[in-house]
Parts: structure tokens; C-alpha cells; sequence
């Protein structure tokens, strides 16, 4: 064993102990961007509801299809995450009866 092999085997190890925690890291940085998401999208649905929603009220009698279509918009619609594919129904045709 040289010095050399150690010095080089030395700094391997030195390496390994900057990126072996970067996995958890990342998770980390992800979880905390998750937050701020959720933190600016309530942000955002309050000043929604406090202003943009008050203000779409004038707009009931004279335009009530545009005010349904704004609703329908603000929903939010919980899809989930599907890991395998939705299975098609299997569409069987009704039996027929025969004509005399």
C-alpha cells in the first residue's frame, strides 16, 4: 500500500460522504417545495373567495350560464393517481327479440 493509494482511496471515501446524503436531500427539498405550493394555492383560493367571488355575484341574474361556467371552474376536482389503467367497461349489446 503506497501513499499514494491512500491518499487516493482518502479522497474517494471524502467524496462518497458529500453525495451519499444528496438522495435524502432531494426528498427533503421536494417535500419542502410541496409545502409552499400547498401554503400559495390557499393563498390564492382566499383571495379568490374574498375578492373575485364577490365581485362575480353582480353577474347572477344577467349572466347566469357565465357564472356557472366560472363555479365549474373554481372546482376543484379530486382525480387521484392511478397506477394502473382504468379497465374499460365491456359493452354487451341488449338481446333482441325476434320479429313474428
Amino acid at each position: 500500500m503506497t501513499a499514494a493509494l491512500l491518499s487516493a482511496m482518502d479522497s474517494a471515501v471524502t467524496q462518497y460522504d458529500l453525495v451519499k446524503d444528496a438522495p435524502r436531500g432531494a426528498q427533503v427539498s421536494i417535500s419542502q417545495s410541496t409545502d409552499a405550493v400547498e401554503v400559495a394555492f390557499k393563498k390564492l383560493d382566499d383571495h379568490f373567495e374574498w375578492s373575485l367571488d364577490k365581485l362575480m355575484q353582480q353577474f347572477i341574474i344577467a349572466e347566469p350560464v357565465f357564472i356557472q361556467g366560472y363555479k365549474n371552474a373554481r372546482a376543484i376536482l379530486d382525480i387521484g393517481v392511478r397506477h394502473e389503467p382504468v379497465e374499460e367497461p365491456t359493452l354487451t349489446p341488449p338481446p333482441t327479440t325476434p320479429n313474428p
